[in-house]
């Protein structure tokens, strides 16, 4: 539901620039039971593809959204695509499987140093499933024209039944 909401925004011409776990609200289903709605909140930093934020110096990110889910490009360069959207979602996803969050550092500068300049991705758990770690691999991957769109991981067997 998570990337069919995510896909809605993109469809839309939108890019939501800060998925996180604060922002999505979870309903039970009181026809089923035991089947849940996800609703996407707070459109406060939503904008259009191609943007650019802009950065007061070179290298300090005053990037729009929380700092343990930005995406290499959003810190580098202050660019803002889709992508960045499906980079947040890979680390929702391994937070929700490793009950912990994707960086253990807390401190914005340290993990924008991290994620953008060292090149540092979440680790991903080595007893996670081929199938898990591909999904996420390709949700967090670093070059944004090569991760996924919202459409995309829809499909991979990491989310079928």
């Amino acid at each position: 539901m998570l990337l069919e909401g995510v896909r809605d925004i993109h469809h839309r011409g939108f890019v939501h620039c800060d998925p996180n776990p604060e922002y999505i609200l979870v309903f039970p289903s009181y026809q089923n039971g035991s089947i849940c709605r996800l609703k996407i909140i707070d459109f406060g930093q939503v904008r259009q593809p191609r943007e650019r934020h802009h950065m007061p110096d070179p290298g300090v990110s005053t990037f729009p959204g929380t700092a343990v889910y930005l995406s290499p490009e959003s810190i580098i360069y202050g660019h803002i695509n889709t992508a960045l959207d499906i980079w947040s979602i890979g680390c929702i996803v391994l937070e929700i499987i490793t009950e912990k969050l994707s960086w253990k550092d807390q401190n914005p500068m340290d993990l924008a140093i991290k994620i953008g300049f060292l090149r540092y991705l979440p680790k991903i758990l080595k007893t996670m499933s081929s199938t898990g770690k591909d999904f996420l691999m390709k949700c967090l991957q670093r070059d944004p024209s090569k991760r996924w769109t919202a459409d995309m991981p829809l499909s991979h067997p990491f989310l079928l039944p």
